[in-house]
């Protein structure tokens, strides 16, 4: 992840940076002012710091090029009021330490799952819209005097919630109100801290009278809710319906290519039933010209040489075998008898 630290530097602007990042520390240094044009280089952005420093204005299209901001830290710094268009993806954000006192137009920011106001001079919780994803809110350090179940209705997906510890020490624990919210973070699992102490005696009254206001926007944080997830599972199936159409489309600009460049290979070449005659009369014919010659041929001399004369006739024989049905040779006990014959033969007068 490429990131910037340009922190401590006694800066008064944002600083230019030569090729895109994802993170900036700007932290520690005298920026007063955030003007439209001072993230327009920034637009890969991911996680912006510029806590500790004195900024008092932000200008309406501050944040608006900032379409993949996931973390903004703005706490130590002098902000009353924040422009209404963060970016969708903003997840964490953190105001604390800053002169917050009217109303924050955060609906914008569908995203934010986290939220600090600690420490700003805030009597109740301000109204932000509906915030479909906020899970942490931390209210600590603050003078809060009043707690409605109208101020948490907006915040279906709430778990944790931190408040001053000097709400518990005020009348506010004697109030309906109390037992309301009481009741509400009991019903919908939110941690508070400090604990809830609700000191009224008959609750029964302050439960029968319910809010329909809180459950109206109840249920249109739920259905925002609901949108959030459908939009982000819509994404996710688009891009990997994406994917695969293109493997599809690659695959078969493929197939298309080989299918017209290569040469289909030719079958192997079959003779015809008439040439398979023919090779098998050439055979036949070559194999009896070899037996011819052989069995025509005549012995080199000596009509009186009885040995020569059989010596020849088995040698003949013998090739007309092999030529003809190229067998093996006869076995040994053969040659022995065609031996034995002949030397009878030479024995007769």
């Amino acid at each position: 992840m490429l990131g910037a630290d340009c922190s401590e530097l006694n800066l008064v602007q944002i600083p230019a940076v030569s090729r895109p990042v994802e993170v900036l520390d700007a932290s520690g240094n005298r920026i007063r002012i955030l003007k439209n044009e001072s993230f327009v280089a920034y637009d890969s952005l991911r996680f912006l710091y510029l806590f500790d420093n004195s900024i008092v204005i932000i200008e309406p299209g501050a944040f608006e090029p900032l379409v993949n901001l996931e973390v903004l830290d703005l706490h130590l710094n002098s902000i009353r009021e924040l422009p209404p268009l963060l970016p969708f993806t903003l997840r964490k954000l953190n105001l604390a330490e800053n002169d917050v006192k009217t109303n924050l137009p955060l609906d914008h920011a569908q995203s934010l799952t986290y939220l600090s106001l600690a420490g700003n001079r805030l009597a109740a919780i301000p109204n932000m819209g509906i915030l479909p994803e906020l899970v942490d809110l931390n209210m600590t350090d603050n003078p809060l005097e009043v707690l409605n179940i109208n101020q948490l209705s907006a915040f279906c997906q709430l778990e944790t919630l931190r408040l001053p510890t000097s709400l518990m020490a005020t009348s506010y624990t004697s109030t309906c109100d109390c037992v309301r919210v009481n009741t509400w973070i009991l019903k919908h699992s939110i941690y508070v801290d400090p604990q809830f102490n609700c000191t009224v005696i008959d609750e029964s009254e302050c439960l029968s009278n319910g809010s329909s206001e809180a459950q109206s926007a109840y249920a249109a944080c739920k259905a925002a809710h609901q949108a959030y997830k459908w939009t982000g599972n819509s994404i996710w199936a688009l891009g990997v319906g994406g994917a695969c159409a293109l493997l599809f489309v690659t695959i078969l600009l493929l197939y298309l290519w080989r299918r017209k460049y290569t040469k289909p290979r030719s079958p192997p070449c079959q003779p015809s039933a008439e040439e398979v005659r023919k090779m098998k009369l050439l055979k036949r014919s070559t194999s009896r010209s070899f037996v011819s010659r052989a069995s025509f041929r005549s012995p080199k001399t000596s009509s009186g040489t009885l040995r020569s004369k059989n010596s020849s006739s088995t040698s003949t024989t013998t090739t007309t075998s092999t030529c003809n049905s190229y067998t093996k040779p006869p076995p040994a006990k053969t040659a022995i008898s065609a031996c034995q014959a002949n030397t009878a033969r030479k024995e007769v007068p």
